[in-house]
């Protein structure tokens, strides 16, 4: 009677278990590349995304020059040379158009497919101001921002206090 040796048996195993890992890693690295590209098309992972730069560039503002209900316009030294730049924040108030970033000539898409984008601002005795808002009375700035997308919808609603004003 001819049997497998206790070697070819270990052998044998060590292959089986190196190509089921490899299997594993491949199934693994194949699950996260779709997740990521499912969040990144999402509403919500836009939204966030769009919410964190906003937040970024506002927190490190020194003046607002207009404050709208759709968009703010305000400056900041974005690149450190010592001058400020006029960065714009907007939306046309359409349903399904983009919220965009303009800084000089350049603008940029920061959301896709929203639905509502509201600013609401505030004094700095956390008063409410009414519209039209002069600008110089602006201390907080909320902002509401809903998008949607093949029928999943996501709002956020978040308050900055500009560190620079």
């Amino acid at each position: 009677m001819k049997a497998f040796s206790l070697i070819e048996l270990i052998i044998s195993i060590a292959l089986i278990s190196i190509l089921l890992s490899f299997l594993t890693f491949s199934y693994l690295v194949a699950m996260r590349g779709w997740d990521a590209e499912m969040k990144r098309h999402s509403p919500r992972f836009e939204a966030t995304k769009a919410l964190e730069r906003v937040g970024n560039e506002v927190r490190s503002m020194n003046s607002v020059s207009s404050a709208l209900q759709n968009s703010v316009t305000f400056a900041e030294d974005v690149n450190s040379d010592g001058a400020d730049e006029t960065i714009i924040y907007s939306w046309s108030g359409v349903s399904g158009e983009d919220l965009n970033r303009q800084e000089g000539s350049v603008t940029t898409t920061l959301a896709n497919n929203v639905t509502s984008f509201t600013l609401q601002y505030y004094d700095s005795s956390d008063n409410v101001l009414n519209f039209p808002v002069t600008a110089s009375q602006v201390r907080v700035i909320q902002f509401n921002l809903t998008a949607a997308k093949s029928g999943e919808s996501f709002a956020l609603r978040t308050e900055f206090r500009p560190r620079g004003l």
